[in-house]
């Protein structure tokens, strides 16, 4: 899968508003309604790390994880690596 790397510099306050949650950015899920947000955190937080030198916390962080310990868990069961190891692949970021 080919990476797209970020030619600006990306803010937290950027990442929170590209994240933010409202009503017309829902979708219909069996129990419900998932936010934009939920659905599209892996997404975003993997682009980040392909794009950008932020650390993993604040990557994580800036887009709605309690910490990056789940995220970790998530990208190792997906892409069968840790985010050090997932970030080497990049090496123009890295």
């Amino acid at each position: 899968m080919p990476s797209q790397l970020c030619d600006h510099s990306v803010s937290h306050e950027g990442i929170c508003i590209d994240c933010s949650d409202n009503p017309s950015s829902r979708a219909n899920s069996p129990g419900g309604t998932v936010p934009f947000a939920a659905r599209n955190r892996p997404r975003i937080t993997t682009q980040l790390l392909e794009s950008t030198r932020m650390i993993l916390d604040s990557i994580t962080y800036a887009v709605g994880y309690e910490d990056g310990n789940s995220f970790r868990r998530l990208l190792r069961q997906r892409v069968g690596l840790l985010p050090a190891a997932y970030r080497k692949k990049f090496p123009s970021v890295a």
